[in-house]
């Protein structure tokens, strides 16, 4: 992977183009599902969904 200079990294996640990893991960049933914990290589925010 090439590494993107600084500037360009902090305006992708500026628009909304994060570049997640998974933390952890909750699985369940029913309407919910699953819930995974993310969190961005670039910026450090952190955020959940479901799976």
């Amino acid at each position: 992977m090439t590494k993107l200079p600084l500037l360009l990294t902090r305006l992708l996640c500026r628009l909304g183009f994060h570049d997640f990893r998974v933390i952890s991960k909750q699985f369940g049933f029913g309407a919910k599902g699953g819930v995974e914990t993310v969190e961005c290589r670039r910026c450090g925010v952190t955020m959940t969904r479901q799976a």
